[in-house]
């Protein structure tokens, strides 16, 4: 039996149908692998240097807040150095003038001594109090001492008054004027002192400058005196 077959025409026909048909869907095939390898390659690149920036940005804003507190950090520390080195200058003043004083009362009471001899139990209390003034070392504490040395002063000073010979003697007079002098710097450098001490304690108790304060070891100090009317009596034991 005789194979049917096509007739080369249509044969011809078929094929360039078929090339036809084809063609559109290898060129769609080709643009969509095009589009996959764009998307897929590209895509990634321009993900990784998105996140390349914004990791450079993050790490750029953590120095600079690094650096900010550092310098803040630097500031805070050296302000309370500053103020910590005021008061220690406010109480050098103020231990001069009360050495000073120190020197003066035992001049002060061998010159009343003279003069006065019956009051023995003032020249005593002033001794008294002078021994344990040079014995303190907390700035509360001989403040309150200080004044009460410079209560039993006075009252040394007052005696002129009952005495007329005391009130003539030269050397009681310089001693006088003297011990006048060194009160009033006294005052002057209480007042500075006790401002310094304010200033610096303010500073110690603030936030955020009291975390630099603790890290630095920076403690607070004791004001020198209260105010005049406040001042407590201080307790003299006189010696047998």
């Amino acid at each position: 039996m005789a194979a049917s077959r096509c007739p080369a025409s249509r044969r011809k026909s078929s094929v360039e149908g078929d090339v036809e048909t084809l063609a559109p869907l290898a060129q769609k095939t080709n643009a969509a692998s095009a589009r996959d390898r764009y998307f897929g390659v590209s895509g990634i690149g321009c993900i990784s240097i998105y996140s390349a920036r914004e990791a450079r940005m993050i790490v750029t804003v953590f120095l600079l807040l690094a650096l900010a507190v550092v310098i803040w950090g630097v500031i805070s520390f050296n302000g309370l150095v500053r103020l910590r080195n005021q008061v220690r200058t406010a109480w050098a003043d103020i231990d001069v003038q009360l050495k000073r004083r120190h020197d003066l009362v035992p001049q002060l009471v061998d010159a009343v001594k003279g003069y006065a001899g019956y009051e023995r139990g003032v020249m005593t209390t002033v001794t008294e109090l002078r021994s344990q003034a040079m014995a303190l070392t907390s700035p509360a504490k001989l403040g309150e001492t200080e004044s009460a040395l410079q209560k039993g002063v006075t009252e040394l000073l007052a005696l002129k008054e009952a005495y007329p010979d005391l009130k003539a003697n030269q050397n009681f007079l310089q001693l006088q004027r003297d011990l006048v002098e060194v009160e009033n710097n006294l005052q002057y450098a209480r007042r500075f002192y006790n401002g310094a001490v304010r200033d610096y304690n303010t500073s110690l108790e603030r936030f955020p400058g009291m975390l630099v304060a603790q890290a630095g070891g920076f403690h607070s100090t004791e004001f020198f005196s209260a105010d005049e009317d406040d001042r407590a009596s201080v307790k003299v034991e006189l010696g047998s």
